[in-house]
């Protein structure tokens, strides 16, 4: 049940709907802050700091509710409509049934409910066409011309950014009910820039609908969209007549504009009142010929009864002349009462009910005669889910002579089904059969992609609900073909931030050079079978299609792409198969492989079919110059060609080199046509040039050399003269890098937006240097076609601490592949300043691979080497054209890279057991997982139904994030010499808690895991509620003798048991060898260790009782942090073995969890209200002792500094964990920002240059990643000005209406939401541009009603002024444009953090 209220979002009162508990709570925290404000005594200690927070959605929720294939960006747009609870994502489908994301778009003030798509949908042969209309922009209007003032829009970029828009009525319309009661209509359009824009029209749901009931729960379309029907949960449901779309479109011809208020796509309603509860809702299909006919069937549930209500309604009269069909409808058998899926059937009035078991199908139902059909039973899974209900259906795409209802079931554990409907059969039942397993558990996310008639295998996509979802293809007698992959990461329980995990990799510099150490994020996620370890990074996703297992030690690979197989040699038939030929050098010799078309077989090539190679020896350089193929080696030069499809000889004699000589590194030059070698000859080293042909493609060639001595030679080509040198350029910058600027490897690239009409066009050189940096030159020529070039340093990229590999695209001019350790990246240079777009590059992991990819799943194995197989023609057919060939740990792995823009990567790690609690354990190096495991799959329906499902077991696993060993479960000794005890768990019992405890006490080192128990269903007559469990981990070093060598071996101790009255949430350590725990009420302190260093029983020290129960708590000796379900934050001192309460917060808030932070007295605190609050305590003041009071007793608020609420942020999702970690690239280093506060205080510096030493992550209850910044005075209220400035313009959120000004766009003070900055909404503004701002701030001042407070300055000048003074305050007087400087600051604010 949930009511509309008022609630503050970004400081705007915003009408939203939520359960009645939230409405309470909300009135009761907000009372109280006032009641607390009220009565707070005045403070005697030092005044709170003026400190704001910007939070910024790290990664979206990857949760999926809905996936629709509907048109609603243009007609010749084969999209799918990706829906989450706040986003609404469009893919595009490609012709290989692959997804490429296009746009985006998130709700910022309401959830989505429900979703549906109607208008004119895709044909089978794409024979229907749609004619579309070009209207205006809705954002047409005059503009301020005025270049008297900065802040003014120079009419240039506006007419530039206006009349872009190629607006088009789409052929479907998305229509989305939202929380707050309203339904949303949403299409798309491209802009002539090739950007997408969102466009939308709300409507409020009918008024009489009770918000209690939660209307938009159920939402229908009528097949041939005539119809909308929108259902609560219980009494009413709401009849839309909609607007034909032909009829729509004719009126926007006539309008000639695209207003919101214009978008009206209904053209009536009524609200219809039902008497029970509403549990399945669709319109089912009329009779043949009688196509103005709408039928809506509800299935309503009463007193354990469960009835069919039918509603006719013909479309050429008033909504009110719908009837429903009898008075009380037909009652449903048992059997079907509670269907999980209802799916209308082509024919007239029929349909399918799916239960849990069963499946049966009515007809007759528009003539009264009703008939029930069985059609099958839903076979039992063994993937252990906690369900085995069927969650959706799709119907594939069919020809429209088809007489046949195909129809894809999916059920919850990814088990899917085939039903063939015959329309001509009484039986109805044609065949059912299962269609294969999808591997994950499937929600309501599930839909069948169109790719065409002429594909004989269908192609379904489902959202991941327990794991990854992704597209499959669907092929009679054979299993699920996983396509691609949607990464999920959620139920999620718990997430850490590793701290300081070391790259891989020895390091090869100096010591100066400091080695950089970059925290990963993992997550708990998924339940059951589907459970792992996901590791969230970002960057570009790569997907792999081949991995072949292959020897390690290559250390170079070329590829090129043969002549194809004829047809007639092809077994299989159907066309030419491409072959890919690889060349692979190792340190000592040579292989040559081969690959057929897109088999996933790699093939050897005999001896005899190697006789043109050199495979003798170690290939320096391999390459295609015109039809020859060129093989360098270090004693001699090797040239061949195809003489047919499966033969290649040699193109002339073999260049050997003297026996006292040898090629220490060579390159080739395809487009002239030559060969640079560096020869050896005793102590010289002589440059050679050799001209394999007599034409090439004219111009002025250089060569590059990188020299020991940190210095570029450079030497022009010339055929008569051979290489002259030119230039030479030092690299040993000592202001950015102190030594080892040696050039490993260079790639010369030519931005992607060059002024073809420019006299000089400068290349780029990056320069792959030995200390891990990537240094970046701008050379261009002081005369145009000139010889004097111009070299300057542009940018010096720090990668790692290992050489810095670059790896040319071949595809590409203005891009390149790096690698460093064990990170691969992509550098793409964007303009003539040299500025650049860097991004990590991800191997995404496929479940039916990783049989093959031994590691890959569990540790980052680097790719050390790469090429990319030639796309050029003229071999055409299917195959490996384009993709990327590396070698990672041994295997030999083919992917493609997303060309789009960074996203959220997923790297998952399977448990098989619902993973619950995490911790990282530097002593181990592997993350310690406690997890919850069936011990058979009792989860039956008659056993939910009595209780029984108390089957669960709990289990320690490992994950080595150093050696890559696969996941490890322990109970007793095994065979991997390690040790776990065998932990007596009762029955209910599950791990809540867990921690990683470390200490040192003299010169002794102690290492404990230390796990927290609850206890669910106690035995009769037992006061034991939990217990807590503490394990001593030991390593023993491995030792070699003459004789054996033994194996490091590490050992796991079951040193003690604690019983609690109560579940254990939380543990802590404090001081030298005491524990905190919160079990209850009761806070109490353990001591394991006595003053003369031994060991006690783990007795208690000290206990105090909370006012209701600690849900975390956190240490700062001497102080103990609790939060408390209903009492929000609870500060103790613990002090000669006593426990004191010195805070108390004086707001009573349902809290979850919160984070301290020592260095600024301050404590963030998360509620089940979304909300996080900064809470800031004088610490001085809780550590020291009153005079007025002992330590026996309490402090009161006169004895210690009073409490404030230095700022609250409103946000979309409850934040379940903080971590603070340094989870930045190291390619991103920078400076922090003015008016940025480090959370610990100060900054450090990464790889010499200065940087914000660490981040706070909050992690959502849906999955989603949050950054949290703390903020100057200065810095949030020029940040919030400029936020409060952008709710005036309807641009900032396209989705939702305009939220109406009323607050004042200056921030008050005393007021801690407005100390709130929503980096999601600065992100927008920044996109929009500069010309946005100055628009917003030269708008005219918003007027109010003189009993009103203002709430807009009172002319457009003093508006500008008051931001000039903002910007000033903030970045100094020398600032030039206020504007342009403004966004400058929000951009370095807004850089990501992974």
């Amino acid at each position: 049940m949930s009511i509309e209220t008022q609630v503050v979002i970004n400081g705007v009162f915003t009408t939203q709907r939520v359960d009645i508990q939230t409405a309470i709570n909300m009135n009761i925290r907000a009372n109280s802050r006032a009641q607390a404000q009220a009565q707070a005594p005045p403070t005697k200690n030092k005044a709170a700091p003026s400190i704001g927070v910007l939070t910024r959605t790290v990664m979206e929720s990857p949760i999926i509710r809905w996936i629709i294939p509907a048109r609603i960006r243009h007609e010749d747009k084969n999209d799918v409509v990706f829906i989450g609870d706040k986003l609404i994502l469009i893919r595009e489908v490609q012709s290989d049934g692959s997804l490429k994301d296009v746009a985006s778009r998130r709700l910022s003030d309401a959830r989505i409910q429900h979703a549906r798509a109607f208008g004119v949908p895709r044909g089978p042969e794409r024979s229907f066409s749609y004619p579309t209309t070009k209207v205006k922009d809705e954002d047409e209007e005059a503009m301020p011309t005025s270049h008297s003032n900065p802040f003014s829009p120079h009419q240039s970029e506006v007419s530039k950014q206006h009349g872009k828009a190629q607006m088009t009525v789409p052929p479907q319309i998305l229509v989305l009910s939202l929380d707050t009661g309203s339904l949303l209509f949403v299409f798309a359009y491209e802009c002539a820039d090739g950007t997408v824009q969102f466009t939308a029209s709300s409507r409020p749901l009918h008024r009489s609908l009770s918000e209690l009931e939660e209307p938009g729960k159920r939402m229908a379309v009528d097949p041939k969209s005539q119809a909308l029907a929108v259902a609560a949960l219980e009494r009413a449901f709401v009849l839309y007549a909609l607007h034909p779309m032909p009829t729509f479109k004719d009126t926007i011809e006539t309008q000639g504009s695209l207003k919101q208020k214009g978008l009206d796509f209904i053209r009536e309603e009524r609200l219809i009142h039902v008497d029970g509860e509403i549990i399945k809702m669709d319109f089912l299909y009329p009779s043949a010929g009688d196509e103005k006919l709408v039928i809506l069937l509800l299935m309503v549930s009463k007193d354990d009864q469960t009835r069919f209500l039918l509603w006719e309604w013909d479309t050429s009269g008033s909504l009110d002349k719908a009837k429903q069909q009898g008075t009380h409808g037909l009652r449903v058998g048992d059997h079907d009462r509670k269907p999980s899926l209802l799916i209308p059937l082509t024919i007239s009035g029929a349909f399918l009910l799916v239960s849990e078991s069963t499946i049966s199908a009515y007809t007759g139902i528009l003539t009264g005669a009703v008939q029930r059909i069985f059609v099958g039973k839903m076979s039992l899974g063994t993937s252990g889910t906690d369900s085995k209900a069927c969650t959706a259906w799709a119907k594939p795409v069919r020809h429209k002579n088809f007489k046949h209802d195909d129809i894809y079931i999916v059920r919850h554990d990814g088990h899917l089904r085939l039903i063939e409907i015959d329309q001509a059969d009484q039986q109805l039942l044609k065949s059912t059969s299962p269609a294969g397993e999808l591997g994950n558990c499937v929600g309501t996310a599930f839909a069948t992609i169109d790719l065409g008639l002429r594909y004989k295998r269908d192609l379904v996509a489902a959202g991941g609900y327990m794991g990854t979802g992704g597209v499959y293809f669907i092929a009679p007698r054979f299993n699920a073909a996983r396509h691609g992959v949607f990464p999920n990461w959620t139920p999620s329980f718990d997430f850490v931030v590793t701290p300081q995990t070391p790259r891989h990799g020895t390091p090869t510099v100096s010591s100066s050079i400091e080695a950089y150490k970059r925290d990963q994020v993992f997550a708990c996620s998924g339940q059951l079978n589907y459970g792992a370890i996901t590791e969230l990074m970002y960057g570009m996703k790569a997907w792999i299609k081949i991995a072949y297992p292959y020897a390690l030690g290559a250390d170079r690979i070329w590829s090129f792409r043969g002549p194809p197989f004829p047809v007639e040699t092809d077994p299989k038939g159907g066309y030419p198969r491409p072959q890919t030929l690889f060349i692979v050098s190792f340190m000592l010799n040579t292989e040559i492989l081969r690959m057929l078309g897109d088999e996933l077989a790699v093939e050897y090539l005999s001896e005899a079919d190697t006789q043109a190679f050199n495979v003798g020896t170690r290939t320096l350089v391999a390459g295609k110059i015109g039809s020859v193929i060129v093989q360098v080696n270090s004693n001699r030069m090797s040239t061949m060609y195809w003489q047919a499809h499966d033969s290649i000889v040699p193109a002339g004699p073999q260049s050997m080199l003297p026996m006292d000589e040898s090629i220490i590194e060579a390159c080739l030059e395809p487009s002239s046509a030559s060969i640079i070698t560096v020869v050896q000859k005793q102590d010289q080293f002589l440059l050679v040039l050799t001209i394999l042909l007599s034409e090439s493609s004219g111009g002025i060639f250089y060569v590059i050399v990188g020299t020991t001595d940190s210095t570029l030679q450079f030497f022009e080509m010339d055929p008569e003269q051979g290489l002259r040198p030119t230039l030479e350029h030092s690299l040993n910058d000592k202001a950015s890098t102190t030594e080892f600027a040696i050039c490993e490897g260079v790639a010369v690239l030519q931005p992607c937006k060059v002024d073809e009409n420019a006299e000089v066009k400068p290349v780029f050189l990056i320069c792959g240097l030995r200390n891990g940096h990537v240094a970046i030159l701008k050379v261009s020529s002081a005369i145009p076609l000139g010889n004097e070039m111009i070299i300057t340093l542009q940018r010096l990229i720090p990668l790692g601490n290992v050489p810095a590999q670059v790896k040319p695209d071949a595809l590409s001019s203005d891009s390149t592949f790096l690698i460093c350790g064990d990170e691969l990246y992509r550098l793409r240079v964007l303009d003539l300043e040299g500025n650049t777009r860097l991004c990590n590059v991800w191997l995404e992991d496929f479940d039916d691979l990783e049989d093959v990819i031994n590691g890959l799943s569990t540790k980052r194995y680097p790719i050390t080497v790469l090429t990319r197989i030639s796309s050029q023609p003229p071999h055409e057919g299917p195959g490996l054209a384009g993709s990327l060939v590396g070698i990672s740990a041994n295997n030999l792995v083919v992917f493609d890279i997303d060309d789009e823009p960074p996203k959220a990567v997923a790297r998952h790690m399977s448990v098989g057991a619902t993973p619950k609690r995490m911790v990282y354990s530097p002593h181990l190096k592997s993350l310690v997982v406690a997890s919850s495991s069936r011990k058979n799959n009792n989860n039956t329906l008659e056993n939910r139904e009595r209780g029984n499902t108390n089957d669960q077991a709990e289990v320690l696993s490992l994950f080595n994030l150093q050696s890559g060993d696969d996941s490890k479960s322990y109970r007793y000794e095994d065979k991997y010499s390690v040790k776990l005890p065998a932990i007596t768990i009762d029955r209910g019992e599950e791990i809540l808690v867990m921690i990683n405890w470390i200490f040192t006490l003299g010169k002794d080192q102690y290492n404990y895991i230390v796990l927290g128990t609850g206890i669910s269903s106690r035995r009769p007559g037992s006061s034991v509620g939990g217990r807590i469990y503490l394990i001593e981990v030991k390593i023993t070093a491995s030792q070699t003798t003459a004789s054996q060598t033994t194996a490091s071996q590490t050992t796991f101790r079951h040193r003690h048991v604690k019983e609690c009255h109560d579940s254990v949430r939380s543990l802590s350590p404090i001081g030298a060898c005491s524990l905190v725990s919160s079990a209850g009420t009761e806070i109490c302190v353990r001591r394991l260790f006595n003053g003369s260093g031994r060991e006690k029983k783990f007795e208690k020290t000290g206990a105090f009782i909370l006012r209701s129960p600690g849900i975390h708590l956190t240490t700062d000796e001497p102080l103990i942090y609790v939060t408390t379900v209903s009492d929000s934050l609870t500060i103790l001192r613990y002090q000669d073995s006593k426990l004191v309460q010195v805070f108390s917060d004086t707001a009573a808030r349902l809290s979850k969890t919160h984070l301290t932070l020592p260095h600024h007295s301050l404590t963030l605190v998360s509620d089940n209200e979304a909300c996080v609050m900064g809470l800031w305590q004088d610490r001085e003041a809780l550590t020291s002792c009153s005079g007025r009071r002992s330590l026996s007793g309490p402090l009161n608020h006169n004895d210690i500094a009073s409490g404030a609420i230095l700022f609250e942020a409103e946000l979309p999702v409850i934040i379940t964990r903080f971590q603070v970690g340094d989870v930045q690239p190291s390619w991103r280093p920078r400076k922090p920002p003015p008016g940025e506060i480090a959370p610990c205080g100060g900054s450090s510096t990464r790889m010499g240059v200065e940087k914000r030493s660490q981040e706070i992550l909050g992690f959502g209850e849906d999955g989603s990643l949050y950054q949290f910044v703390l903020l100057s005075e200065a810095a949030w209220r020029l940040l919030r000005f400029i936020q409060n400035l952008g709710f005036r313009s309807s641009k900032l959120n396209a989705l939702t209406p305009m939220r109406h000004a009323q607050t004042h766009i200056e921030p008050r003070d005393g007021e801690p939401h407005l100390k709130h900055v929503d980096g999601d909404v600065l992100a927008c503004i920044v996109g929009f541009g500069s010309e946005f701002v100055r628009e917003l701030l030269n708008a005219k001042p918003i007027s109010t009603k003189p009993a009103k407070l203002p709430v807009d300055f009172a002319t457009r000048e003093a508006r500008c002024e008051r931001f000039k003074v903002l910007v000033t305050e903030l970045l100094g007087n020398a600032v030039e444009d206020p504007v342009e400087a403004a966004m400058k600051y929000m951009e370095a604010m807004l850089q990501p953090i992974l």
